[in-house]
């Protein structure tokens, strides 16, 4: 069975990849890896080890893709109780089971983590239930240089078969590894929970940002876009596609990402997009026209509403788009 969740050893936490990643390109003087044990306690205490595999880099597009995921260590063999052993992912329909709940186990299998409700309120949304496998809030930071904390990366929702979780870099990875995975069939067909709306197919969750109009804050918008400008610790960054012919940009103030616990992790990410062919934006937030009249600006409430996806390296030879001075929408 998948697992989708570890001890990590270093931290004295239980974690997803996702997590996992982020508090380790966090780290001002990370270690070779991080260790892993099973979230089992049973196990854990045995020193039963689990693998974490594609965690020490950012998540990018390229030739063949690389889930971020945790595997069995082969030779160590897991509990009888462990939770992971279950037969969650049986190729047999269990008694009771739709076929259609029959249908989306079977697709769910073929990836290495899936959410299946996510919840896109955030933990201090006074909306929102706390149950969270992704970082607490911004009042929450360590020191500068500290290490992350990141809050446990499962909840009483988060069990074999069953995720929940407001991880949005989580439910990107899932999303992307889904559509390179799956059939085509298999991918417009799978499902997932959406707190506070209706059931929705997965690939109808995720929106091109030119379209986001529509859906203020409803799904998570994204698309292709380079790297503009830096303001201190914050960034502007410019879509390639554009609205009625108009720039859309999005910004980040250096407010917020001095109040994101990840920022260096994130940081990281901008200094490598002009060495990119592109980076692609996913984001909860809300597309509105500016000020002026000449663009459309993607407004994110929140640093952790947003997701950063390295596109390939580029070749010296590449050109590079460039945006005139005047048409920056400058704030």
């Amino acid at each position: 069975m998948r697992i989708t969740r570890a001890w990590c050893v270093e931290l004295n936490e239980v974690v997803t990849i996702d997590v996992a990643r982020r508090v380790y390109l966090s780290l001002e003087n990370p270690p070779s890896r991080f260790n892993f044990l099973c979230s089992n306690k049973a196990c854990r205490d045995a020193e039963v080890r689990v693998v974490g595999a594609n965690y020490r880099k950012a998540a990018e597009d390229g030739e063949k893709f690389q889930a971020a995921h945790f595997r069995h260590w082969i030779g160590d063999a897991h509990l009888q109780d462990c939770e992971w052993l279950e037969d969650e992912a049986s190729g047999e329909q269990k008694p009771g089971e739709s076929e259609e709940a029959f249908h989306q186990r079977r697709v769910r299998r073929k990836l290495s983590d899936y959410i299946t409700t996510f919840d896109p309120r955030l933990d201090d949304d006074p909306g929102g239930d706390g149950k969270s496998d992704g970082p607490t809030g911004p009042g929450q930071q360590p020191p500068e240089g500290g290490t992350p904390r990141p809050r446990g990366g499962g909840t009483p929702d988060d069990t074999p078969g069953e995720t929940r979780s407001n991880d949005l870099e989580r439910l990107v990875n899932n999303y992307r590894e889904a559509r390179e995975t799956l059939t085509w069939e298999e991918f417009q067909s799978l499902e997932i929970g959406i707190v506070g709306a209706a059931r929705i197919r997965l690939a109808n969750y995720f929106v091109p940002v030119t379209r986001g109009q529509h859906y203020p804050k409803q799904r998570v918008l994204y698309g292709g876009a380079s790297f503009l400008k830096s303001y201190g610790q914050g960034f502007k960054l410019c879509f390639y596609d554009r609205i009625d012919g108009k720039r859309v940009y999005v910004y980040i103030s250096s407010q917020q990402m001095l109040a994101y616990r990840f920022r260096k992790y994130l940081r990281g990410i901008i200094d490598q997009i002009p060495l990119r062919r592109y980076v692609t934006v996913y984001a909860i937030g809300t597309v509105r026209q500016s000020q002026s009249g000449d663009s459309f600006d993607l407004i994110v409430d929140d640093v952790r509403q947003l997701a950063l996806i390295l596109g390939p390296r580029r070749a010296e030879t590449d050109s590079t788009e460039k945006v005139e001075a005047d048409d920056v929408n400058e704030r």
